[in-house]
C-alpha cells in the first residue's frame, strides 16, 4: 500500500492497500510482479523474505523482474539489522557533523529527511540502468541500495581529504574554503538573510563599488582570491554592517543588477509566493479528496518531447483498489471479495 503522508508524494501512482502477512495478500503481490518490470522496498533485511516475496520467488513467477532492496544498513556487515531513520543515517555518513558551524555555539545540523531525497534518486537512476540492460539482454537482476553509503558516497570529496591529505574536515557553516567572500548575511529584520559569494576577481570589484568599498578595489592586500581568504573576517564584518541596512531581496536585487551572486534566503512562504516559481508554473493546484484544494511543487524538469504532467493526485488509502485488480490484474469481483473477507485487502 501506499500512505500519503503529504499530499505531494506518490502522484501520479495508483495505490492499494494490502496487509502482507495474510497469504492471500501476498499471493496478489506475486501475481502483480508477474506482469510488473520493477519491484522496490525499503523494508528491514529479510522481511520481503517473510512475506514470500523474496527475489528467488519472485524471479520464479516472473524470470525477467527488476527487485530492488534499500534497507538502511545493507543486507549485510554487522549492522544489518540495526533500525534506521533518515536522522541516523544522516549522522552516521558524517553529513550532521559537516552541516554544522565551527563555533560550537551555533547548533545547525540537517533538519529534513535528506536521505529520502538522495537515496530516491540513486534509486532512479540505478534502476534505469537495470531496464536498460534488460532491454538489451532480457536478464532482471537484484539490486541493494545501502542508504548509510549512498550518503556516504556524497561526502567523496571529504574522503579525499582525509586520505590523500590526511586533513578531517570540521564544520565551516556558510563559508567556502577556496571563496571569499562567500557567506550569508544579516539583512534588516528579524532573522532575515542574504548569501553572497564573489568567485572571481571581477565579481570583488563589482561588489565593493556596489557597497561604497571603493578602496578595496585598490587594496593590495585584496587584489588576489588569496588575500581576500586571509581578510576573509574583515570583509564578513563590512558586507554585514551594508547588509544590515537592507531587507534581503534589497540587497539581492541590488547585487545581481551588478552581476555578483546574491540571493535573499527565503522561508518556505516565500517559495511559495515567488515570482520566479510562479512565472514558469512550478506551483500548480491540485484537489486532494483527503486534504482538499491544494497548490503545490509541480514538476522539477521539463522535457521537450515528452513534457510531464501531475496527472494523478497522490492516493487516498484504498483508492485504486478496484483499478488495480480489475483493470490491470484481472481479477474477479468474487476474487476481490474473498481478499477483503480474509483481510488481506484492507
Amino acid at each position: 500500500g501506499l500512505v500519503p503522508m503529504t499530499p505531494d508524494l506518490n502522484r501520479n501512482r495508483y495505490g492499494i492497500t494490502l496487509d502482507l502477512h495474510k497469504q492471500e495478500a501476498q499471493e496478489t503481490v506475486r501475481r502483480l510482479a508477474a506482469t510488473s518490470d520493477i519491484v522496490v522496498d525499503n523494508y528491514a533485511p529479510a522481511a520481503m523474505e517473510r512475506f514470500g516475496l523474496g527475489y528467488k520467488t519472485l524471479r520464479e513467477a516472473n524470470p525477467g523482474i527488476i527487485q530492488l532492496s534499500m534497507p538502511g544498513w545493507g543486507l549485510s556487515g554487522p549492522y544489518r539489522d540495526r533500525v534506521s531513520y533518515g536522522n541516523q543515517l544522516i549522522a552516521n555518513s558524517g553529513i550532521t557533523y559537516l552541516w554544522g558551524h565551527d563555533a560550537k555555539n551555533i547548533p545547525a545540523h540537517a533538519k529534513f529527511a535528506y536521505p529520502d531525497f538522495l537515496v530516491g534518486i540513486t534509486v532512479s537512476f540505478v534502476l534505469l540502468a537495470a531496464l536498460y540492460h534488460k532491454r538489451r539482454t532480457g536478464q532482471g537482476q537484484f539490486i541493494e541500495v545501502a542508504q548509510t553509503e549512498t550518503l556516504a558516497h556524497a561526502m567523496g570529496v571529504e574522503l579525499l581529504e582525509v586520505t590523500v591529505n590526511g586533513h578531517d574536515p570540521t564544520p565551516r557553516g556558510n563559508v567556502a574554503p577556496d571563496i571569499a567572500p562567500h557567506n550569508v548575511y544579516p539583512c534588516k529584520g528579524e532573522d532575515t538573510w542574504c548569501a553572497i559569494a564573489c568567485s572571481t576577481d571581477d565579481e570583488f570589484r563589482a561588489l565593493a563599488e556596489a557597497i561604497g568599498k571603493q578602496e578595496w578595489s585598490t587594496d593590495a592586500r585584496l587584489a588576489t582570491m588569496e588575500g581576500r581568504l586571509e581578510a576573509r573576517a574583515e570583509l564578513d564584518a563590512a558586507i554585514g554592517e551594508w547588509t544590515r541596512a537592507e531587507t534581503p531581496k534589497q540587497v539581492m536585487h541590488v547585487l545581481q543588477k551588478a552581476g555578483i551572486p546574491a540571493v535573499a534566503v527565503q522561508t518556505n512562504e516565500d517559495i511559495f509566493h515567488d515570482p520566479h516559481l510562479r512565472t514558469r508554473n512550478f506551483i500548480i493546484h491540485q484537489d486532494h479528496p483527503d486534504w482538499g484544494p491544494l497548490d503545490h511543487a509541480g514538476l522539477p524538469v521539463i522535457l521537450s518531447k515528452t513534457p510531464g504532467a501531475i496527472r494523478l493526485h497522490s492516493p487516498a488509502l484504498g483508492e485504486h483498489n478496484d483499478y488495480v485488480l480489475h483493470e490491470l490484474l484481472g481479477l474477479s469481483a468474487d476474487e476481490t471479495h474473498a481478499l477483503e473477507e480474509s483481510g488481506a485487502l484492507i
